[in-house]
């Protein structure tokens, strides 16, 4: 009634049962794609501002090039994602570099790069230059997209300030529309700046060392990823 937690010994067990399960996988899978092709199921988890600009035209183009794999998808917070991996809950994880992030137990390899860009009203004083830095925006309502929480009080301290922001929210969309609405400036990645998006809001490069994104493919550390996730790889 009041729950059951492994003993040392039994979280040991646990670390050697998921090898073996997993080494026994990778072999079914490696001998099935000799007779059928490759075959089997991928899951890969991350966040949606990679997704929707990246993930999902690549993952359409694997899908039509491999018909035997069955893809599944988790949408996670960044921080995330790097854990589900470790835990055996996603085959393959993407996400974007953020301080403090625990990487632990994945193996990490190159995607791509992206940045960021500052988001504000038009016609507000800062429409018009050609960038800002986050000590700029720090004077305004800066709006976080929760993701970016953590890069905000980073940046923040290094200044000697604290960040406690007013807002938060879930996705670089409503952000993008409080600043339409006079609410306040956001910081998004500029992979979601559509043209529609520039034309109703000013896009300013943030000229921060951090504002580089950096987005890596991560998978459990020691563990061979079987054929299809290789393949995807």
């Amino acid at each position: 009634p009041k729950g059951v937690v492994p003993s040392p010994a039994g979280e040991v067990l646990v670390r050697y049962l998921r090898n073996i399960f997993g080494q026994i996988d990778d072999m079914r899978a490696e001998i099935t794609s000799f007779s059928e092709g490759v075959r089997g199921d991928v899951t890969i988890a991350s966040a949606r501002s990679i997704i929707a600009p990246f993930l999902a035209s690549e993952l359409g183009e694997f899908s039509r090039e491999f018909p035997g794999v069955e893809l599944i998808v988790r949408e996670l917070d960044n921080a995330e994602i790097v854990q589900a991996v470790v835990h055996g809950e996603a085959d393959i994880g993407v996400f974007a570099a953020a301080p403090g992030l625990d990487l632990a137990g994945a193996a990490v390899e190159p995607y791509r790069n992206d940045r960021l860009v500052a988001i504000v009203p038009r016609g507000h004083a800062f429409d018009g230059r050609s960038s800002v830095s986050f000590a700029d925006l720090q004077t305004e309502n800066l709006i976080p997209v929760r993701a970016m929480l953590a890069a905000f009080q980073s940046a923040a301290r290094r200044i000697g300030r604290e960040y406690e922001p007013r807002f938060s929210v879930r996705s670089a969309g409503v952000a993008i529309s409080l600043v339409q609405a006079g609410l306040g400036v956001t910081v998004t990645p500029e992979c979601l700046v559509t043209r529609e998006t520039s034309e109703r809001v000013a896009v300013l490069e943030l000229s921060e060392p951090w504002a580089n994104r950096i987005i890596s493919i991560a998978t459990a550390e020691g563990r061979k990823p079987a054929a299809a996730a290789r393949a995807l790889i």
